[in-house]
């Protein structure tokens, strides 16, 4: 392959275009990788809902997590090809839209999805997938049953999410307008105030309106 002979000398023979074919099958080969591991992590999510929490003696129990040990065997191993194949793409001089597409991987990215497991579980409404889940894999679907409903629980936290954040910004723009009606309303409610005790000669009290009325006023100017 070119990277084992090195873009110099593949430039010096001419095979430019050779590299430019290598480094799309790294990508072909990137994607099938990074499909193996979103496979396997979905097997192992299944497996924890299905299996790991039903568990109801010594053997099922020490069974199960003998497949949860083998599939992440099976994870590992995909990673470190994908880490292999990530590096021969940029010794091929990969340009930073195709790094920034495939990115390193990193412990926390195989960690297994507890949402499938649990979703009404407490403590998970802030945790979201890895970025290679956001890849587009045709047809990924068609090899693991679950897949479909990894995606589906997913979506839908993300939708949920989504909502709540549009929700929130709703929810400050109202209340902003609600500070700056409840200043509005003190500096127009301390005037009726200030022009009682004006007509009563209460000084004080005159005096003291007129401090709130500067300080709500200030305050109304504030939040515009």
């Amino acid at each position: 392959l070119d990277t084992y002979i090195g873009l110099p000398r593949c430039s010096d023979l001419g095979l430019n275009g050779l590299v430019e074919h290598e480094l799309q099958l790294r990508k072909g080969q990137a994607n099938d990788v990074l499909h193996e591991i979103r496979l396997a992590l979905a097997d192992k999510a299944v497996l924890f809902r299905t299996e790991v929490r039903h568990g109801r003696n010594y053997t099922m129990k020490s069974h199960t997590w003998r497949k949860v040990a083998d599939l992440d065997t099976v994870v590992k191993r995909y990673a470190t090809v994908y880490q292999r194949c990530r590096r021969q793409m940029i010794a091929l001089g990969a340009d930073s839209s195709i790094l920034d597409w495939y990115k390193p991987l990193n412990q926390n990215d195989l960690t297994a999805s507890t949402a499938v497991a649990d979703p009404n579980a407490r403590g998970h409404r802030h945790d979201s997938l890895s970025w290679f889940w956001t890849i587009d894999i045709p047809k990924d679907t068609d090899k693991n049953n679950w897949m479909s409903e990894f995606y589906q629980v997913h979506w839908l936290r993300a939708k949920a999410k989504k909502d709540r954040w549009v929700e929130e910004v709703e929810l400050l723009q109202l209340e902003q307008g609600w500070t700056q009606n409840f200043f509005s309303h003190q500096a127009t409610l301390w005037k009726e105030r200030g022009a009682r005790a004006v007509l009563a000669g209460d000084r004080g009290l005159a005096c003291y309106a007129a401090r709130q009325i500067d300080m709500y006023t200030k305050l109304g100017r504030i939040c515009q």
